[in-house]
């Protein structure tokens, strides 16, 4: 019997929910102004029991947004590392390269990687070292089908890889699947990814929360 996407038998979350989303995103967005000016590191924190959790962050999207999140999981006991992937004057490739040594410098095993926005990317191109040391990829607002909203700007390395049909994506997208586990979170209406059809993943995996915003999936109390 063919099944159908759970996606599709969502129904559309309430009017108010809508406008108060878009008007919380658009205040984050705001912020995110001088929050690309403002680059400031959160620490690690390495004491937690119930295991590792490493975020890497969105482009051009200041570590203070995290603060939350971080805060969050310190609380249900998870160790929280961070890898920025800020610049968007590196290809995916590169950065991905990184993120691996990262992985290694900072002796993770075993550990959940979530990445939010295009920092959910980069595990697609992991080598096969760096991936071995993660078993659950979660990524939250991740363009796997890439966004149409950037392909005037194809000379900047970043935007180029998650372009629409880029390079990058056809080759490295189902990578995905080599993960043990692999949860796509969405919200229910992103700005960033445009046309909205491209940010699900598909095969009936992905987790839709209906609150719109890419930044309100980190942001937002009720969506952590």
């Amino acid at each position: 019997m063919e099944q159908t996407n759970p996606v599709l038998r969502m129904s559309e979350p309430q009017r108010n929910r809508i406008l108060q989303g878009w008007l919380l995103e658009s205040l984050w967005i705001l912020l995110q102004l001088l929050g690309m000016i403002l680059f400031i590191p959160l620490p690690a924190h390495r004491t937690g029991r119930r295991g590792r959790i490493l975020i890497v962050t969105d482009l051009l999207t200041s570590p203070l947004f995290y603060v939350f999140l971080r805060s969050a999981l310190i609380k249900q006991g998870y160790s929280v590392y961070f890898y920025y992937n800020f610049s968007p004057f590196r290809s995916l490739k590169e950065s991905s390269r990184r993120l691996s040594r990262h992985i290694e410098k900072e002796g993770l095993n075993r550990c959940v990687l979530l990445g939010h926005g295009v920092g959910g990317l980069l595990p697609l191109a992991l080598p096969d070292e760096g991936r071995k040391r993660v078993y659950h990829l979660l990524g939250l607002g991740t363009p796997f089908h890439g966004t149409t909203l950037v392909r005037h700007l194809s000379f900047i390395p970043s935007f180029r890889d998650v372009t629409s049909r880029s390079d990058f994506l056809l080759v490295h997208r189902m990578n995905a699947l080599l993960f043990d586990d692999f949860s796509p979170f969405s919200a229910w209406s992103d700005e960033w990814i445009v046309p909205g059809s491209l940010s699900r993943f598909g095969q009936g995996r992905d987790l839709i929360v209906d609150f719109p915003g890419r930044l309100n999936l980190v942001l937002s109390g009720e969506n952590v």
